[in-house]
């Protein structure tokens, strides 16, 4: 099966190239880091092809900031903000062409930036070729990229993920089970379902919230190496959550805790955010968090203020 594939894959690299000659540059397709590298530049693209104003965005500036994400990973800053608003205004459903061309860069920025970050945390951007992936990118943008055909394209990225995912996650579940290995260790830890764990700061003397309730509750959310990386304690309203839209490990977690009580709560990644991170700069992709809980109130949704 894998000498079928790979014969399929360079007849379909030969033929193609062989139809692009007279539409621009051609490069090479001859290691699979090119290849993949290439296939996930046009997997980008494609999906910028799906916004209902592509046509009206400068190509040639979009591909200019994706290149320039790639190199710098924080290219977009609050400049590129300002100017994402003034072009689609305060409703967000305008398109000030005054600003496109400025906007074109930025949306580049965008891209480019969160592609190399995401794989930087995933341990994962060596494996790709700046090069290729802008290459890609490209003849996402103008709709050929063609080099590789169609069946040939999914089996590769298939594979590469799965590759991928393979090594990440036996990494994250080795330094998972080192880290809650201690926790288990803590005097007042107190072990829940699904993986998570409780440690009792203070207790309540009030009831438990259910897994529907409304919360009141003050929080700070950090990693494994007790870092900061969100806060309400300094904020000046004490959030309202409901459980039924929280992360797994609130849901489970917090009907445990008792009114008036503080808490730390140890969330196994399959339990917090998975490799869906809100903020992948903040919260990498499969981590391990731990929440220190404040529960304030709680009562049935939409009685809590």
């Amino acid at each position: 099966m894998r000498k079928i594939i790979l014969a399929s894959l360079l007849l379909a690299i030969t033929f193609a190239c062989g139809d692009d000659k007279e539409k621009g540059r051609v490069l090479p397709l001859n290691t699979q880091k090119q290849q993949i590298s290439y296939l996930m530049g046009a997997d980008n693209a494609g999906q910028l092809l799906q916004d209902p104003n592509f046509a009206k965005y400068d190509k040639d500036q979009i591909l200019k900031g994706f290149e320039q994400g790639l190199t710098d990973e924080k290219s977009f800053d609050a400049a590129c903000q300002t100017t994402i608003q003034n072009l689609l205004g305060p409703t967000q459903q305008e398109f000030n062409e005054k600003y496109a061309k400025d906007a074109s860069l930025c949306i580049g920025k965008f891209i480019g930036g969160m592609f190399k970050s995401s794989w930087k945390q995933a341990k994962s951007y060596d494996e790709f070729d700046k090069e290729y992936l802008v290459y890609g990118f490209e003849l996402g943008l103008k709709k050929e990229d063609t080099l590789i055909a169609k069946d040939v394209k999914a089996t590769m990225l298939k594979d590469f993920m799965t590759k991928i995912n393979t090594r990440v996650m036996g990494e994250v579940t080795k330094k998972e089970t080192a880290f809650f290995n201690k926790v288990k260790q803590i005097a007042s830890i107190k072990e829940l379902p699904n993986g998570l764990y409780m440690e009792t700061i203070q207790a309540g003397t009030g009831g438990s919230p259910t897994a529907t309730s409304d919360v009141k509750a003050h929080y700070v959310l950090m990693n494994t190496e007790g870092d900061t990386l969100q806060s309400s304690l300094n904020g000046p309203q004490i959030p309202v959550f409901n459980l039924g839209s929280v992360i797994p490990g609130w849901t489970i977690g917090i009907p445990f805790m008792k009114k008036g009580g503080k808490y730390k709560l140890y969330v196994p990644q399959n339990m917090a955010y998975g490799k869906d991170s809100p903020d992948p700069n903040t919260i990498p992709p499969f981590s391990t968090l731990v929440f220190y809980v404040e529960l304030v109130d709680f009562g049935p949704m939409g009685t809590v203020k």
